[in-house]
């Protein structure tokens, strides 16, 4: 079974590049960059303000998916 963390909340898909928000919700890239190119403000789980600037690169994450 696939670790439910290893799981993009937008694509139902394993990460292959996750972003972090700074209040610790992750996305797959491109998932969360077309989200925001579509006019959203606000991060899709929690609402709270949200831009390209407060996504960080995932590296633990990404390690712990290949890993798997």
């Amino acid at each position: 079974d696939i670790p439910e963390s290893f799981i993009c909340p937008l694509t139902l898909e394993i990460y292959r590049d996750p972003l972090m928000s700074r209040c610790g919700k992750n996305f797959e890239r491109k998932a969360i960059v077309e989200w925001l190119d579509r006019g959203n403000d606000t991060c899709p789980l929690t609402r709270q303000p949200l831009s390209l600037s407060l996504l960080v690169p995932n590296a633990k994450l990404r390690i712990e998916v290949d890993g798997w």
